[in-house]
C-alpha cells in the first residue's frame, strides 16, 4: 500500500502503469483470498472462481487463453465476457499478471534461473519473458534474482 501511495504522488508514464499493475495485483489477491462477492447470478461467480482455480492449477501448462475455455468447455467469448463483468478485469489481464506474480515467486524465492521461469510459464522466448515482467514490473527478472 506504502508503494501505491508513493506512486501516486510523483506522476510520471511509468509510475501510472506501475500503480496500475499494484492495484491490478491488489484486486487479484482480493478475489482470490475473499472470493468473489457481486450481485451477478450464483453461476458467474462459481465460473469465475472456476477460471481462477484452473489458472492456479495450470499456470504453465496454459498456451493460450482459448485452452482454458477448452478445458472448462465454455465459448471463448462467453468466458472471458463474464470473467470481465463479474470481476471487472479482463482474463487476459488476469492470466498476465497471475503468471508474472508466479515468475516473481519462482525467482525471488525458489531460486530458478530467468531461462527456466520462461520456459515453465511457456513464453516463446527469454527475450519475451523479460520485456513482459520489466512491462510490469518496471525492473529486469535478473534484478530480482539477484535481491
Amino acid at each position: 500500500l506504502e508503494k501505491i501511495i508513493d506512486s501516486s504522488k510523483e506522476k510520471n508514464e511509468f509510475q501510472t502503469e506501475e500503480l496500475d499493475n499494484l492495484l491490478t495485483i491488489m484486486m487479484i489477491s482480493i478475489i482470490r483470498h475473499y472470493g468473489i462477492q457481486t450481485g451477478k447470478p450464483k453461476r458467474s461467480t462459481e465460473l469465475c472462481s472456476e477460471i481462477i482455480g484452473y489458472i492456479d492449477s495450470h499456470f504453465n501448462s496454459i498456451t493460450r487463453l482459448e485452452d482454458i475455455s477448452k478445458a472448462l468447455g465454455y465459448h471463448y467469448n462467453y468466458l472471458t465476457s463474464v470473467f470481465h463483468k463479474t470481476t471487472h478485469l479482463s482474463l487476459s489481464k488476469y492470466f498476465i499478471t497471475r503468471k508474472l506474480e508466479i515468475a516473481r515467486q519462482l525467482l525471488s524465492q525458489d531460486g530458478k534461473s530467468v531461462t527456466e521461469v520462461a520456459r515453465l510459464l511457456n513464453y516463446s522466448s527469454t527475450q519475451s519473458f523479460d520485456k513482459s515482467f520489466y512491462k510490469h514490473y518496471l525492473i529486469c527478472p535478473k534484478d530480482i534474482k539477484k535481491k
